[in-house]
């Protein structure tokens, strides 16, 4: 139900990506506007993140994710129906806003009833959800957009997303613990290491990697390599099927070989691909395509396993709604709005490759992570 429930969550914030050139002509703005979309979903995502935990608090982690979904759908509702700029942008922040408050109390849960030595496998089919909601976004809007506008798809999802929330919360799931709220002294226990800020940085990087890249890929394709909107929707869905295999892989290979070497790999052959991204045409660009979401989700059973143990199990919801938090709003707002402004002055095939480099070079950091300290271990721990 958890996977359910953060697979809507996905989709209602990146649903808005295939619809961008019909939403472009539609309102009539550019790339750099459509590009700032994500980075309003992102300023409400952080708000949302940092706000669970005084949810969870008072109430308990069950009824963060039903006001969740619920927040969402009436958020997307809001934007199916909106003729009015301000009123999208603002629905855009409050539906971010609802969205961040599920995955610190979603995580929370997961890491509960799940013991320590399989949550790689656990956040693997969690991670599901993200792999599925890439798949199923460029072919929904192709579907639907014949015969309906993008307001139609928006809608769909947000009456779904309803319905969910409806159905999670008098389902029976256990609540799980109640988190602890971010109080000065608590967010202090959190950010005072370096393995936190380590930890942000890298999934700013994998977050850009992976949302960011996806939000903007259609416009990049459009714009810079000839593609209709739907050559474009259609190939980028089809470059998702792989990675539902993926993403169990990767988390088998983290409870196996440990999380820390599983994040070097992907960082680098992740980084790699998307400078060939940038760099190739024709053939080279469709593999390049096809492999890097299939590298992308290999960072995030391993990122989330080494959050979730860097810190005492009252602030888990904490530390992952803190380092989730500067990451979104970086990878997923400021690098999709870089793109697009960047894309509309100068060249989409520059800003992707800067990307790709950086991500490439930072895989060195991971070292930093020091193997045994602060609940951290770079191997796999021992069976119970």
């Amino acid at each position: 139900m958890l996977t359910g429930i953060f697979l809507l969550n996905f989709l209602a914030r990146i649903i808005l990506s295939p619809l961008l050139p019909s939403i472009e002509q539609d309102l009539g703005i550019g790339h750099g506007e459509a590009g700032r979309f994500f980075l309003y979903i992102s300023i409400g995502y952080c708000l949302g993140l940092f706000g669970s935990g005084f949810l969870s608090s008072k109430f308990s982690h069950r009824s963060a994710i039903t006001t969740s979904a619920m927040g969402i759908g009436i958020a997307l509702l809001t934007i199916g129906i909106s003729t009015s700029p301000i009123f999208i942008k603002t629905a855009l922040v409050v539906m971010g806003l609802s969205a961040g408050v599920y995955l610190p109390s979603g995580m929370t849960m997961i890491t509960t009833i799940i013991p320590r030595a399989n949550w790689g496998k656990a956040i693997a089919a969690h991670e599901l959800a993200p792999v599925v909601a890439y798949l199923a976004a460029p072919l929904l809007a192709e579907s639907m957009l014949p015969w309906s506008s993008w307001r139609g798809v928006v809608s769909l999802v947000a009456i779904v997303s309803i319905a969910t929330g409806c159905i999670f919360r008098f389902s029976g799931v256990q609540s799980g613990p109640v988190g602890l709220e971010p109080s000065f002294a608590n967010i202090r226990e959190v950010t005072g290491s370096l393995t936190f800020w380590l930890m942000a940085f890298l999934f700013s990087i994998a977050i850009g990697a992976s949302i960011g890249i996806f939000s903007m890929l259609p416009l990049y394709l459009v714009a810079e390599h000839g593609f209709t909107r739907h050559s474009a929707n259609v190939l980028i869905a089809f470059s998702r099927a792989g990675v539902i295999g993926s993403a169990l892989i990767a988390g088998w290979l983290a409870d196996r070989f440990g999380d820390q070497r599983l994040i070097k790999y992907a960082l680098f052959f992740n980084g790699a691909t998307i400078m060939l991204m940038g760099l190739g045409t024709g053939n080279v660009l469709t593999v390049s395509v096809f492999l890097q979401p299939i590298l992308s989700v290999c960072f995030f059973p391993a990122g989330f396993a080494l959050i979730s143990g860097f810190s005492r199990p009252e602030l888990r919801n904490l530390s992952v709604s803190l380092t989730v938090l500067i990451a979104y709003l970086t990878g997923a707002g400021f690098i999709p709005a870089v793109i697009g402004y960047w894309g509309e002055h100068n060249s989409f095939s520059a800003v992707i490759i800067a990307i790709g480099t950086v991500m490439t070079g930072s895989l060195f950091l991971v070292g930093k992570l020091k193997p045994g300290t602060e609940g951290i271990s770079s191997a796999p721990p021992p069976k119970p």
